[in-house]
This record gives C-alpha cells, structure tokens and sequence, in this order.
C-alpha cells in the first residue's frame, strides 16, 4: 500500500497533478519507512527531483540526509550477525543514498569499508562492497585511486578484480577520470 501511494503521488507529480512540494512532504511522512521497496522508490524519485528540478542541490541534499538518517541512526553502519537480508540490503542501500549526498558519516564509513576491503576483501559484508566502493570513489582523490589502481592486478577472483575496475570508473575528479579514460584507450 504505501509503495503504492509513493508510485501514484509521483506519477500525479510527474503529470502535474501533484506539486513536487506535495510528493516532498509524503516522503517526509515517510521518513520512518523500513521497506527496502519504499526506500529505493522513494530514493530514486527524490534523485529525480534532485537532479533534474532542483538549482540548488546543497539545500536538497540535506534535506535527503535528513529523510533517511533515522533509517541510518537505527540500523547503523555496522553489520551484525543477526542481521536479515533485507537489512543488510537497506544498510547497503542507505550507504548509496547518503553517499550520493555527500554525508560525512556515509562518505567517511565507505572510505573505511574500502580500506578494509583492500586489505582482506572477507571482512567487509558483501552488501556494502559496491556502494562502499562507489561512494569513495566519487568522493576520493589521487590517492586513493592509486591505491586502487595498485590493487587491481593483484585481485584474487573475477570479483574483486571487477570491483577494483568499476570503482576505478566512478572516480569523479577531472585528473582521474582522464587516467581511467587513457587506461582504456590504452587497453588495460
């Protein structure tokens, strides 16, 4: 029901039956939501409005952190044991949207995961590996690029050496997108 209403209030939106300021204050409402549907559909709706509607995206990002840093500050950043799937798929997904905004927690917690997956990819939770990974990497510098740069040949499966190449693509940074464009080119 309530993906549901998230689905029908923003479609109303899009076709201009809704303000955006109605769809804004039913994810408000929704702040608490724990449904990994709800998140990511609401997430990628307000990604929408962020990137495509919004001129200034500090204001709107902050207001994003604050729609789910309830979910963050319940669950935490840290797996446990008992986790379920679904909360470890939240967990992962709230580090991809938080990361997305800049959080200093996410953004400093992905670094810490990749540092950590680096030295022994088994001790990061599997979940985290790719937001981890692509949250640092649009908020790294040159140094860790290079630390990544060095880590991909020596990967120990397909996965992890796939883990390395995409990140190494999700650098944002003019200097070190061109280093990733020129590793193309030259075929490595």
């Amino acid at each position: 029901e309530r993906i549901a209403l998230i689905e029908d209030t923003w479609a109303s939106t899009r076709v201009g039956k809704n303000s955006v300021a109605d769809f804004l204050s039913l994810a408000q409402a929704l702040q608490s939501e724990r449904d990994l549907a709800a998140i990511n559909l609401l997430a990628g709706d307000l990604e929408y409005v962020g990137s495509s509607l919004v001129p200034e995206s500090a204001r709107f990002n902050e207001f994003v952190r604050k729609q789910f840093e309830a979910n963050e500050s319940s669950l935490g950043w840290t797996a446990r044991p008992s986790d379920s799937d679904e909360q470890k798929a939240v967990r992962a997904s709230l580090l991809s949207i938080l990361g997305r905004t800049g959080d200093p927690q996410a953004v400093a917690t992905a670094q810490d995961l990749v540092q950590r997956y680096i030295k022994d990819p088994a001790s990061v939770e599997g979940t985290l590996v790719a937001p981890a990974f692509a949250t640092a990497a649009a908020h790294g510098d040159a140094n860790l690029y290079q630390q990544i740069s060095e880590a991909l040949p020596k990967a120990r499966s397909t996965g992890e050496y796939n883990t390395y190449l995409i990140a190494l693509a999700q650098f944002s940074k003019p200097g070190l997108a061109e280093q990733t464009i020129a590793l193309v080119t030259a075929g490595k």
